[in-house]
């Protein structure tokens, strides 16, 4: 929700620090790239 609020008024949104979050929750599992990878879609997807 909050990426799609400052989506349309800012040129730029800073996501490190939620991306470094959803790594630390999926380490050590076999699909931590694919988990990352869906949750950085799920930003990505709110801003089109």
């Amino acid at each position: 929700p909050q990426v799609k609020d400052l989506g349309s008024v800012a040129d730029g949104i800073i996501v490190g620090s939620a991306i470094i979050k959803e790594i630390e929750k999926n380490t050590g599992r076999p699909d931590l790239v694919h988990a990352v990878s869906r949750y950085v879609a799920s930003l990505t997807e709110v801003l089109k």
